[in-house]
C-alpha cells in the first residue's frame, strides 16, 4: 500500500495537496491445465421427490459447453434422470443419476485425473439438510446431494452425504478441482428439499467436509438464499450466467482466457443483478477454497488477425497481381472478403486480379473465423505502368519486365495496342502472343514470338496470359 501525494500550484503561487492510499495487489498466477475431466449431474425428474424444471437442461448445456471447448467426450461423464444417447451431444451417452452411479463416477475421477489436470464436478438438482450422524458439523446438520433414486421416506440414507462426497474429492489427485453447485440446501427453497431440522445457519458447511487445498467450490447462492430457476432463460439463473461467462463474457481483462476469479466476479455481478431486477430476490453466488484462482477454465474466441501479402513485388497494369492471405486465428478462418480498390471484390482466399490502370489502390481484407469473429486490414498498393516492348530483333523481343515483376521463363503475354476513348474506356487490340525465354535483369526479359496478327512495334503494351501449358 503506497501513500500517493499530489501537490498542485497555481499561477499565484497558492498550493493545495491531496493524499490517497493506493493498494497494488500481486498479479494472479495464470495456470494452464494439462487435461480436463468432468462429472456432470443434472436431475429434473426425480423418482420420488418433487421435480425441478431446468436442472437437466443445465447439465446438458454445461456438457455442450465442454464439448464446444474441445474437451474429449471420453473425458466427460453425464448423469441425468434418463439414460441413452444424446443426439445434441455428439459422443455422449447419459447414465442414470443414481446414488450408486454417482459414487462409481466420482471414483472414476480419482482414477483418471492427474495432478496438473482440471476437474469439474457440476451438480444441478435438489440439495437437502439432515441430521449430522457423526457429530462433525458445528451446526448439527449434514448437507446432501439428492440423486435420482432418493427415497422420500429415507432421504438421508439414499442421498449423497457431504462427508462421503468430501472423501471422494480428497482422493482425487488433481491440484485443480472446480466444484459447481446449482442447488441450495436451505429448507423450502426451489432447489432444496425442506428438512425442518433447524433454523437457517450462517455457513454452507458442505465446504468444510473435505480438504479445500487444490479445490474451488462455486455455489449458486448463499445457504439462506434460493437458487432460482427462470422460465425465460430455460435454466437455473446461476447456470445461465455461468455458461455465458465461460463462453467469453467473463474475460474481464480481455486476454482471451477465463480464469476462476474472473468467472466468479462475472457470475456474482450478473446473478445478483438479474435476481433482484426480475424476481425481487437476493441470490448471491459464493466461491471458497484454496485452489488456484488463476486456473484457466475456458478460453474466449480470439478474433483473427488479418494480414496479406502480394506478388509480384512490383505489380503492373494489365499484369496478374496475386493476393495471399496470411491471416492467423486461434480457431479457423472460414471466410474472406476482399475490396480490391478498383470497385471489384473477391471472396477467394488468394485471389488474382488484373488492374487496368497504374496508380495507388486501397485494398481491404476482412476475414471471419468459425465463431463469427472478424477483423480487417487495409493496405495501399502501387500498380506500376503497364509493361511494354523495348526492343525488337527478328523473332525475339525485349520487354520491360524482369525478376522484380515475378516474370519467369514460360510466361506468355499478349502484345496489345491500347486505345482510350473520351470517357476513359480502354479498348485493346491484340497484335501478337509472345513467350518469355530468358530473364535478363530485374526489369528486362527476352521473349520469342509465337503468333503475330499485326507487326510488333516498340512501346506496344503487354497483357499477361499466365503460364504456358
Amino acid at each position: 500500500t503506497y501513500p500517493v501525494t499530489l501537490a498542485a500550484t497555481d499561477n499565484d503561487g497558492a498550493i493545495v495537496a491531496a493524499e490517497q492510499l493506493v493498494t497494488v495487489e500481486a498479479a494472479v498466477e495464470i495456470v494452464e491445465p494439462t487435461e480436463v475431466w468432468a462429472l456432470v449431474i443434472g436431475i429434473s425428474d426425480y423418482h420420488e421427490v418433487k421435480d425441478l424444471e431446468y436442472a437437466r437442461a443445465d447439465a446438458e448445456a454445461f456438457t455442450r459447453w465442454l464439448l464446444d471447448a474441445g474437451v474429449d467426450s471420453d473425458h466427460i461423464v453425464l448423469l441425468l434422470d434418463e439414460e441413452g444417447e444424446r443426439p445434441q451431444l455428439e459422443g455422449i451417452k447419459s447414465e442414470l443419476a443414481t446414488l450408486t452411479k454417482a459414487r462409481a463416477r466420482l471414483d472414476w475421477l480419482r482414477r483418471m485425473a492427474q495432478p496438473s489436470d482440471l476437474v469439474f464436478v457440476f451438480f444441478a438438482g435438489h440439495g437437502y439438510q439432515g441430521e449430522d450422524d457423526d457429530g462433525d458439523e458445528a451446526d448439527g446438520v449434514d448437507e446432501f446431494l439428492v440423486l435420482y433414486d432418493a427415497e422420500r421416506s429415507a432421504l438421508e440414507a439414499t442421498s449423497l452425504r457431504d462427508d462421503e462426497f468430501g472423501r471422494f474429492l480428497d482422493r482425487v489427485e488433481s491440484d485443480h478441482v472446480m466444484v459447481v453447485f446449482d442447488s441450495c440446501h436451505s429448507g423450502g427453497q426451489s432447489r432444496s428439499l425442506s428438512s425442518g431440522a433447524r433454523p437457517l445457519g450462517d455457513d454452507f458447511d458442505i465446504f468444510n467436509d473435505f480438504s479445500l487445498e487444490g479445490k474451488l467450490v462455486l455455489a449458486a447462492a448463499r445457504e439462506e438464499q434460493e437458487a432460482l430457476e427462470h422460465d425465460q432463460l430455460g435454466h437455473g439463473v446461476f447456470t445461465h450466467f455461468l455458461l455465458r461467462g465461460l463462453k467469453g463474457e467473463a474475460d474481464l481483462d480481455l486476454d482471451y482466457r477465463i480464469t476462476a476469479d474472473e468467472l466468479f466476479a462475472y457470475v456474482s455481478t450478473q446473478v445478483e443483478r438479474f435476481a433482484w431486477e426480475q424476481r425481487g430476490r437476493k441470490q448471491t453466488p459464493e466461491m471458497t477454497g484454496r485452489g488456484s484462482v488463476g486456473i484457466v477454465l475456458s478460453r474466449a474466441n480470439r478474433p483473427p488477425e488479418a494480414s496479406f501479402t502480394i506478388e509480384p513485388r512490383i505489380p503492373y497494369a494489365f499484369g496478374d497481381t496475386t493476393f495471399f492471405d496470411q491471416s492467423t486465428d486461434d480457431t479457423q478462418i472460414v471466410s474472406w472478403s476482399w475490396d480490391l480498390g478498383d470497385r471489384t471484390a473477391s471472396s477467394e482466399a488468394n485471389p488474382t486480379h488484373v488492374y487496368e490502370h497504374e496508380g495507388v489502390y486501397t485494398v481491404i481484407l476482412t476475414v471471419s473465423d468459425t465463431e463469427g469473429a472478424a477483423s480487417a486490414i487495409e493496405k495501399q498498393i502501387t500498380i506500376a505502368a503497364s509493361a511494354e516492348v523495348t526492343a525488337i530483333a527478328g523473332n525475339t523481343i525485349i520487354i520491360s519486365l524482369g525478376s522484380v515483376n515475378g516474370v519467369k521463363a514460360g510466361d506468355r503475354f499478349e502484345v496489345i495496342r491500347v486505345l482510350q476513348l473520351s470517357d476513359g474506356t480502354l479498348i485493346t487490340e491484340r497484335k501478337a502472343i509472345v513467350e518469355v525465354i530468358e530473364i535478363l535483369d530485374v526489369d528486362r526479359s527476352a521473349c520469342r514470338v509465337l503468333e503475330e496478327a499485326y507487326p510488333i512495334e516498340r512501346h506496344d503494351k503487354l497483357r499477361s496470359l499466365g503460364k504456358s501449358s
